[in-house]
C-alpha cells in the first residue's frame, strides 16, 4: 500500500501535498523553474533530474487537457469539419514519431472532402486519440492504412495497424475511462473519443485480434 509519497531519481519521498493545497502547484512552478535552470546548469546529472521534471510536467498537463475535454459538453449540431483537412494536420502532428518507429502510412482520401457534422478541433482530437494508439501498438514498426468510405449521407474513416493487437479481455474495456494498458496511459483517450463522435450522432467501433493488429471504423454524418 502506498503512503501518500512519491518518489523520484532527483530527490527523496516528498508529501504528496503541497502549496496551495494541491500538488499541482508545486508541479507547475517545478516545470517553469525547471527550464530556467536546465539552460543554466553545466552539470549532467543536474541535467537529467531537471529533463524528469519537465517530461512529467508535461504529461501531467497532456492528462489534464484530456479530462477537461472529456467533461466538456460541445454543441452537437452546428459545427461542421473538413474530414481531409482535419485528418491531415493531425497526421502532420505524427510524422516525426511515425518515421522514428518506422511506421509506413498508406492513406486514401476522397476528393473533394467530405464536410462532417464535428466540431474540427475536436475531431482533431479523436484523431490524434486513434493515431496515438496506432503507434503504441506498433513499436517495432509496421503499417497504418487509413480509407474513407461514403454510403448515403455517412462516412465511415477505417483505420487499420500492423501492431501487436488486443485481447479480447481489453477488447471490451478499451472504450472504458480510466483503464489504460499503457504503462503511462491516464485511460482517457479512447473513452474521449467516442464520447465526442457520439455527441455529434457518430459511432467508433474498434476491432483486433492479438498479434493481428487492429482496425477502427469511425462513422460520421455529412453536413447539409
Amino acid at each position: 500500500m502506498g503512503d501518500g509519497r512519491r518518489t523520484g531519481r532527483c530527490g527523496g519521498a516528498q508529501p504528496a501535498q503541497s502549496v496551495g493545497g494541491h500538488p499541482l502547484f508545486e508541479q507547475v512552478l517545478q516545470r517553469a523553474s525547471a527550464d530556467e535552470l536546465a539552460a543554466e546548469s553545466e552539470d549532467a546529472a543536474t541535467r537529467e533530474c531537471l529533463g524528469d521534471i519537465i517530461v512529467q510536467v508535461d504529461r501531467m498537463e497532456t492528462w489534464i487537457r484530456d479530462l477537461l475535454l472529456y467533461s466538456h459538453q460541445p454543441d452537437g449540431n452546428a459545427q461542421t469539419a473538413n474530414l481531409n483537412e482535419t485528418l491531415r494536420q493531425s497526421l502532420a502532428g505524427f510524422d516525426d514519431r511515425f518515421a522514428r518507429r518506422d511506421v509506413a502510412l498508406q492513406v486514401t482520401l476522397p476528393e473533394p472532402s467530405p464536410q462532417v457534422r464535428a466540431d474540427p478541433h475536436l475531431l482533431g482530437q479523436v484523431f490524434n486519440s486513434l493515431l496515438a494508439n496506432a503507434l503504441e501498438a506498433m513499436p517495432n514498426g509496421g503499417q497504418l492504412r487509413v480509407s474513407v468510405e461514403r454510403r448515403s449521407r455517412q462516412i465511415t474513416l477505417v483505420m487499420n495497424d500492423t501492431g501487436i493487437g488486443l485481447s479480447p479481455e481489453q477488447l471490451a474495456s478499451v472504450f472504458k475511462p480510466f483503464v489504460s494498458y499503457k504503462q503511462r496511459g491516464l485511460g482517457v483517450g479512447l473513452a474521449l473519443a467516442r464520447r465526442i463522435v457520439q455527441r455529434y450522432g457518430g459511432r467508433l467501433e474498434l476491432r483486433s485480434q492479438p498479434g493481428a493488429g487492429a482496425t477502427a471504423y469511425l462513422q460520421l454524418s455529412l453536413a447539409e
